[in-house]
């Protein structure tokens, strides 16, 4: 089935490199609209544009044809995979003739699009002035807003070493331009990825065994094993309905818990891209971390069903291994190391940070969670100076802002003075029983002072304190 192409036949800017988009869409006729106009808009058209409909059961099929047109929509069942469903919109392109208007021999990428992500005019001539600056460059994604651009939702992504999806953002983070310029990532996640069809290709695509959870990311530790360079333009901004993450509509390729699924994928990505000698110690780690996160979640954090989709991810990950298997003989022939790959994994302090939250949370109820996430989070407040705009990561913490209190410092200070005046006290000279009755007059103090035992209680040989001699020398003094 042919696809459309596009009818501008002047040489666009960035002429050497031929875009083809594949809008991948499911259900997706409420964003559809938006997606289809934004598409339109771009200041920099790609050359060829097919949209895949893995088995709609709303509108969107005919909102596809009615913008597209109806050769350029391709049908496929509810249940095929996301790397599958890309495929199908290349391959309606396999013996097509080089689109017009273009270099000869051009570097040829593929745009993927999905049917909830509304590109900015700008998206695509920014990512191609990106990668034609760096021709070493492979994968490029853009800036990823919410739908409504109030939040950031993406600025590349990344696993840490237990499976889970880390984006390195603050949760409801604003977009104040505090990630603009980051460089080079581990991934980036599928809604607005530019990547090379020669690389596409050579690695075989999106997995489809992890069908929509985790795919981004495998694709992306590939691309980086390979040599390859994985970046964020972030000049270029796409908006993201997110509608899977946010439950407006279910995984239909997806068997099972969509959690456990998520976990399960997690875990298999990072044992089929680590290193070899790493790959055994990583499978043990997950069985005991995975056991012992499910009691803290539901003993602790009281999230029953995060603590079963710990166990089902990690029964859905042992129960089949030649997963894993199969996906390690498929990855091999790297041509760079994991430890140099190791750098663009999320760092395992992020993970003490999220329990930390997740405490907080469980303790002081979900306000004091909040508040503790916009403490490290930049926060817009409104027009302001721009000396004046806070950029903080993190705060004093808890425990400082506690112990600078002029109460807490006050008793802390006199503390350290006792200790000093009577350091006896922790040698233990202090005992109980009752106190020593008063004395008569100074012959009865220096006695008390001088003799071995005292009649306290049945007796004791403690020797009596300093403070004895300085009372006697005072009442010598004044008889």
């Amino acid at each position: 089935m042919p696809a459309k192409a596009s009818s501008q036949t002047s040489r666009p800017a960035f002429s050497r490199h031929a875009v083809t988009v594949v809008l991948v869409s499911h259900d997706g006729a409420r964003w559809l609209p938006e997606t289809l106009a934004a598409l339109a808009a771009q200041t920099r058209p790609p050359q060829r544009v097919v949209a895949v409909d893995t088995g709609s059961a709303d509108s969107s099929p005919g909102l596809l044809a009615d913008s597209l047109g109806e050769s350029a929509v391709i049908h496929r069942p509810a249940d095929a995979g996301f790397g599958a469903a890309i495929q199908a919109g290349l391959d309606a392109f396999t013996g097509a003739p080089p689109p017009p208007g273009i270099d000869t021999d051009p570097v040829e990428w593929v745009w993927v699009l999905h049917d909830d992500s509304a590109p900015e005019p700008e998206a695509l001539e920014r990512l191609l002035e990106r990668v034609d600056a760096s021709p070493s460059i492979t994968v490029a994604g853009p800036k990823v807003l919410s739908w409504d651009r109030r939040r950031l939702l993406e600025v590349g992504v990344t696993t840490d070493g237990s499976g889970r999806r880390e984006t390195m953002l603050e949760p409801r983070e604003v977009d104040q331009g505090q990630h603009d310029g980051r460089g080079d990532v581990l991934a980036v996640g599928t809604a607005g990825m530019l990547v090379r069809r020669d690389a596409w290709d050579r690695l075989g695509g999106l997995d489809d065994h992890l069908e929509i959870f985790g795919d981004d990311i495998d694709f992306g530790w590939r691309v980086n094993a390979d040599g390859g360079r994985v970046v964020v333009a972030t000049d270029a901004v796409v908006r993201h309905g997110a509608g899977l993450s946010v439950g407006r509509r279910r995984p239909d390729a997806v068997a099972g818990r969509a959690g456990g699924v998520a976990r399960a994928h997690g875990m298999r990505v990072v044992l089929m891209n680590t290193a070899g000698l790493l790959a055994p110690f990583y499978v043990v780690r997950f069985v005991v971390e995975s056991l012992l996160r499910s009691l803290a979640e539901l003993l602790l954090l009281r999230r029953p069903r995060r603590a079963a989709d710990e166990i089902v991810g990690l029964r859905m990950l042992l129960s089949r291994p030649g997963l894993v298997l199969s996906g390690r003989a498929r990855r091999r022939g790297r041509s760079r190391a994991h430890r140099e790959i190791r750098p663009l994994l999320a760092p395992a302090s992020l993970r003490w940070r999220h329990l930390g939250d997740a405490i907080a949370g469980a303790v002081g109820g979900r306000a004091a969670a909040e508040q503790r996430r916009q403490r490290r989070a930049p926060v817009e407040t409104g027009p302001v100076a721009e000396e004046a705009e806070s950029f903080d990561v993190d705060d004093l913490g808890v425990l400082q802002r506690f112990v600078r209190r002029p109460g807490v410092l006050l008793a802390i200070g006199l503390t350290v003075a006792a200790v000093l005046v009577d350091r006896r006290l922790l040698g233990g000279s202090l005992h109980g029983g009752r106190l020593l009755s008063a004395p008569g007059g100074v012959s009865d103090l220096w006695r008390t002072y001088t003799q071995g035992w005292h009649p306290v209680g049945l007796g004791s040989t403690t020797t009596a304190p300093p403070a004895l001699a300085v009372r006697f020398s005072s009442r010598k003094g004044t008889s």
